[in-house]
């Protein structure tokens, strides 16, 4: 070894003031190798602050390490190489091989950072940290290990190419901080966690994040090797951009698992915003490393940071599958304090532990006050709003559509009658109400439930009892408390529960001499319920005659005129009258722009419905253009969580869908499902229409697998929150049934086909169009099976209905029936029909 290299070897285990003094000593007035000696050891320390190493020996080629073949050079750090290699023998399987470069195995510090490297791994176990499987020394005395083949890309660049959304990043990041947390209680401190040290790759619907490379990882208690692993003053170990204060200073020896927990501040800052807090490239990586030594670096929050992006927010947005103001509104609050909290620069101001910021991340996640914020009352009061949605809903909608009701009704009364007596009445109801209300969600208090949790259904129920036992000497109050519990229940999914509440309403109002418009409300909430039920035409009936009590009290241009007609267009829809429907929301559409706007949260309703209608008829770029206008209006007025953004979502699917674009439709279909979860629970019966529709697209991606489980989810929460015999229970039952077809499972499709087809008969009637598209499918099962008759006969019955035009008999999945007489009769009289729309089949 030349004399400047013991030399140089010799300084770096002295702290960094003592050093020059080591030198004058040793070189006795040879300034020529004192000054190359003081050249390496400023490149030994920018190589370290920039993660490069000065001068590196190129890596070899090479064939062998030991038993193990080598494949190629999947990277190169400062002191070493990593290979993929193959074993062969116990077993055969392909490995990372991470081997010191060529000369450096004379280095003692490069030596023993290399071996606490590797005990570091071999200490931990954890599904998120790489796994050593073997170690040894290479016939030139190069010390290696192996480890699992991590196979992944850094975590930014696969949340962008993913396009993650904010909340699947930060379920990523809680597995990554998992990790972690796993190295800490190991007694080890990883000092380099960055993005390309965290590899993320799919496995399934699964995402796996591994933590990788502990080369300057450091032991808390003892030592990682038998050796002394020593961290000399004066060097900056880690990469500037992720390094906290501490580490940049020159107190090596005084870093915590706080340092770690700095890093992973940043790299949930860029993942977030996708920009890093601070970039040392715009200072220069020396003055940057001086500045955060000397905490004078003072990062903007997230959500500020955001803001100054400009240009660049549109193209972000998009990667996390939302538009600009949404992010910054998601990046804003809790996440800028949970972020900021994890980059303090003094780190006693930190989370004390990696499971504490992880454990606040899902504490925003789920709606809870998040520590690193400061509590306010308010805030902690915002927070169980939105963490109980439906109990809170229920009460909420209940109070405020009460009060709303009476202060309406009131000024109604006055300025119909002018009469001061009817004014206190109504005052006087507005008291019985407050004052039965509040006696209703006492029980949310937990000094009256005496500590038992009570769901929104279950309040619902007591509430729907007492205002029956004791309301009955005040019949409108009741009935109005009735009929808005009914529509509280009806967004719950608690459809046979809102049709009866609303059906009292009716009852108590009719023989009660009240207002009409308080009556033609109760009829709608009940129209609704029997609608969601598939009693579709007593749900018009009772929708008609509520629009015709509004015509009469109010004229042509209200918003609840508005209401009524919008109603009735969804039930043309649901009935398969869309020509009806199309008419209907074409007009009110430009009815409620008239009243209130184009930009009113009911002309978002508007134009989804109108673009759902388009979708049946065919018309799919129109109908995507009136989705994306109802999406940008539920978003701006409601936020992102929300039911009816969920609804947008899946529409939006369906259009894709229907235009070949799986891939798209899949991950709008995931994204409702997702929101649905968040804002109405597990088990809402909607929820079954995401699972439905994910099925459907991962049959369309040949994932039978994913498709299946999805059909099974959305089947089970139908029959048990709707029924078994509900027209919606047997879109599943039927689209199974057609899955299982399209596999050869005949067995298994035709009891399902059997059951939706006699649903629908009974619910819709035999010429409606989900029943005659459900002979149809039953008729392909039947002539696939060789159950000819049966099959033809299915097909003019279908004909007979209507469905001539979608009967599409030149598929080939009617070759078995071309012999068929009756068969060739059908075909023929199918093409006559749709060569002359107006000629009806005999």
């Amino acid at each position: 070894m030349s004399r400047e290299r013991e030399l140089f070897e010799a300084c770096l285990d002295l702290p960094a003031q003592e050093r020059e003094s080591y030198l004058e000593e040793k070189c006795a007035g040879d300034g020529v190798i004192k000054e190359k000696v003081r050249r390496l050891l400023a490149a030994h320390e920018d190589s370290l602050a920039t993660d490069a190493f000065p001068e590196l020996p190129l890596a070899q080629e090479m064939e062998e390490i030991g038993p193990y073949r080598i494949l190629g050079i999947l990277g190169e750090g400062g002191m070493g190489v990593v290979y993929e290699a193959e074993q062969q023998e116990p077993v055969r399987r392909r490995v990372a091989l991470k081997v010191i470069r060529v000369g450096m195995q004379k280095s003692s510090p490069i030596v023993r950072r290399f071996e606490a490297e590797r005990q570091a791994l071999a200490v931990m176990d954890h599904p998120y940290i790489a796994k050593v499987l073997d170690a040894g020394v290479t016939s030139d005395g190069r010390p290696y290990f192996v480890m699992e083949l991590v196979e992944g890309i850094p975590v930014d660049e696969f949340c962008d190419r993913h396009s993650l959304t904010t909340r699947r990043r930060l379920e990523l990041f809680m597995r990554i901080c998992r990790a972690v947390q796993h190295a800490h209680q190991k007694g080890i401190i990883h000092r380099d966690l960055k993005p390309s040290n965290v590899l993320v790759s799919k496995h399934g619907e699964e995402i796996i994040p591994r933590v990788i490379d502990f080369g300057i990882a450091k032991a808390m208690g003892e030592s990682l090797t038998d050796q002394t692993l020593v961290t000399h003053h004066g060097i900056t170990l880690g990469t500037p951009a992720y390094m906290s204060p501490e580490q940049a200073g020159q107190k090596g020896l005084d870093i915590d698992t706080r340092s770690d927990i700095y890093s992973l501040g940043v790299m949930l800052y860029e993942v977030l915003v996708g920009r890093l807090p601070l970039d040392p490239s715009e200072l220069g990586v020396p003055a940057f490393v001086a500045k955060l030594a000397s905490r004078q670096t003072e990062p903007p929050t997230p959500s500020a940071r955001w803001r100054q992006l400009g240009d660049q927010q549109t193209q972000i947005a998009q990667r996390r599958r939302t538009d600009p103001w949404t992010l910054e509104r998601q990046l804003k609050g809790d996440l800028d304090w949970i972020v900021m909290k994890a980059l303090e620069a003094d780190r006693d101001r930190r989370y004390e532990t990696v499971d504490a910021l992880s454990k606040d991340l899902n504490r925003y996640l789920t709606n809870q006050p998040v520590l690193a914020r400061p509590p306010s009352r308010s805030y902690r009061l915002s927070k169980f709003v939105r963490r109980n949605r439906s109990a809170v809903a229920a009460a909420l909608v209940a109070v405020l559509a009460v009060l709303a009701g009476l202060a309406g009704t009131t000024v109604g009364l006055i300025r119909a009658t002018q009469a001061e007596a009817q004014a206190r009445r109504q005052a006087a109801t507005a008291e019985h109400v407050t004052d039965f209300l509040v006696g209703l969600f006492e029980v949310s208090d937990p000094g009256q439930s005496r500590g038992e949790s009570v769901t929104a259904k279950e309040l619902l129920a007591q509430g729907a009892a007492r205002i029956e036992s004791e309301l009955q000497d005040d019949p409108l109050v009741r009935a109005r408390l009735l009929k808005t519990l009914g529509r509280v229940h009806l967004t719950l999914g608690l459809y046979e529960e809102a049709q009866s509440l609303a059906s009292r309403a009716v009852e108590i109002e009719g023989a009660a001499d009240a207002d009409p418009l308080e009556l033609a409300e109760s009829l709608s909430i009940q129209a609704a319920a029997h609608s969601s039920l598939g009693e579709f035409e007593t749900a018009e009936q009772m929708l008609q005659e509520a629009a015709a009590i509004r015509r009469k009290e109010l004229g042509l241009e209200h918003r609840l005129i508005a209401d009524s007609r919008h109603a009735l267009g969804v039930l043309y829809w649901r009935l398969d009258r869309l020509e009806e429907a199309r008419q209907m929301h074409e007009s009110n559409l430009e009815l409620r722009r008239r009243l209130l706007g184009t930009d009113h949260l009911d002309v978002g309703h508007s134009h989804r419905s109108l673009a759902l209608v388009l979708f049946d008829m065919g018309e799919h770029e129109q109908a995507r253009q009136g989705l994306e206008r109802s999406l940008q209006i539920f978003r701006r007025e409601l936020g992102d969580n929300h039911p009816l953004v969920s609804d947008s979502l899946d529409s939006l699917g369906l259009v894709e869908h229907q235009l070949g674009h799986f891939e798209k439709a899949h991950e709008f279909y995931l994204q409702a499902l997702q929101l649905r979860k968040e804002t109405l629970g597990e088990e809402h019966p909607t929820l079954a229409f995401s699972h439905l529709n994910l099925a459907r697209a991962a049959s369309a991606l040949n994932r039978p697998e994913e498709a299946l489980r999805h059909y099974r989810q959305g089947l089970r929460i139908r029959e048990e929150q709707l029924g078994p015999d509900h027209p919606r229970t047997a879109d599943l039952l039927e689209s199974l049934a057609v899955f299982h077809a399209r596999r050869g499972e005949f067995q298994q499709a035709r009891p399902l086909f059997e059951r939706s087809l006699d649903i629908y008969v009974e619910s819709y009637g035999p010429e409606h169009r989900e029943t005659l598209e459900s002979f149809r499918n039953l008729a392909v099962l039947d002539a696939l099976q060789g159950r000819t008759e049966e099959a033809v006969d299915l097909l003019w019955r279908a004909y007979r209905g209507g469905y001539a035009a979608k009967l599409h008999l030149d598929q080939s999945l009617f070759d078995p029936l071309r012999d068929h007489p009756r068969f060739k009769e059908l075909t023929q009289a199918v093409q006559r029909q749709l060569q002359s729309p107006g000629l009806q089949s005999q």
